[in-house]
């Protein structure tokens, strides 16, 4: 089970984070990354999940080999994995894991960079079309999904 407080505003007063925005610092230097997850918590919840709705991840575990996807958003009948990454950079791993597992061929990263829709393969080769979405647009998230699979 992952916890998520009401608001990242909350959470950053609570760790006494509010002034490092005011120094430009980046989601990556702020809690070490962890607020990136709590933002895009709260803003699936407020605007792409249907009411009442929980959020969801996926974990694999195996004997020295483990796998996180931050959510995984139901949408169309697919399980659409999202991970969170605070900078523009990051592996992942276990998106590949997740998506070497399902049948469709469409998976999301949010993360601190531009608008980018571009083919990827995982590790086993199968590709599919990530969706690097910028976290200001999270709340755009169903109807850029929409478009991208219009496009397939």
């Amino acid at each position: 089970m992952k916890i998520f407080g009401l608001d990242a505003g909350l959470i950053n007063f609570q760790f006494g984070k509010q002034v490092d925005y005011l120094e430009h610092l980046t989601l990556t230097d702020i809690l070490a990354g962890r607020i990136a997850e709590q933002i895009t918590a709260q803003e699936l919840i407020a605007t792409v999940l249907p009411p009442f709705s929980e959020l969801n991840f996926w974990t694999r575990e195996k004997s020295q080999s483990q796998a996180e996807v931050d959510f995984v958003l139901p949408y169309n009948d697919w399980l659409i994995p999202i991970e969170v990454k605070s900078g523009k950079t990051g592996k992942l791993r276990s998106l590949h894991s997740f998506m070497d597992q399902c049948e469709h061929n469409l998976a999301v990263r949010v993360y601190s960079g531009p608008l980018l829709i571009h083919s990827d393969k995982t590790i086993k080769g199968k590709e599919f079309k990530l969706v690097n979405l910028p976290f200001y647009l999270i709340s755009r998230m169903g109807g850029i999904l929409k478009n991208v699979m219009r496009e397939a």
